[in-house]
């Protein structure tokens, strides 16, 4: 489980003495870090970041991965007050971060690589985009699939209606076909 580490000021150098480090990596599966996202401190997930754990990424295991913390927009609230949102990071989403500078500086989520329709789900594997659904969290019908772009997924009681406007919209000897 992760700590509020990244809290205490780095004993060595100061955030933003040395240049700040931009990343990209893969939310690791949930079972690597179950502890953390059922009882754990902030927002934080384990990521396999490009790069650094591409050579020789199968000597690290997904448990022994660090944490990166997520920051969030102003919009998401802080939590005071009840003023919050929760974070939508899923396993296998890919994520955007920086690292703050400094020596062991810690790594931050800044942003989350929509799904597209194209978006080819593996099982298991370093680096792989895995489903979102997890353990009580079950895939059901109310959406056409595991994607954020700009189609969308589409619920069933909006194909429903977009199939009612086109009907209405054929000749009448059209429709009764459609309704045999």
């Amino acid at each position: 489980m992760a700590t509020n580490s990244f809290l205490d000021s780095n004993k060595k150098t100061k955030y933003g003495q040395h240049d700040v480090q931009f990343w990209i990596g893969t939310v690791v599966s949930y079972a690597a870090q179950q502890k953390q996202i059922e009882e754990g401190f902030g927002w934080m997930y384990k990521v396999r970041v490009d790069g650094d754990h591409s050579v020789g990424a199968d000597q690290i295991k997904d448990e022994e991965l660090s944490y990166a913390y997520c920051l969030l927009p102003t919009t998401a609230g802080s939590g005071a007050a009840f003023k919050l949102r929760s974070v939508r990071i899923s396993q296998g989403d890919t994520v955007f971060g920086l690292r703050g500078g400094g020596v062991g500086a810690p790594r931050f989520i800044i942003g989350v690589f929509p799904r597209t329709r194209e978006t080819k789900f593996k099982s298991s594997g370093n680096f792989a985009a895995l489903s979102g659904f997890f353990g009580a969290l079950k895939k059901n019908k109310t959406l056409s699939g595991e994607f954020n772009d700009q189609v969308g997924p589409a619920t069933r009681v909006l194909l429903l209606l977009v199939q009612k406007i086109i009907i209405k919209q054929l000749p009448k000897n059209h429709q009764s076909r459609l309704h045999n």
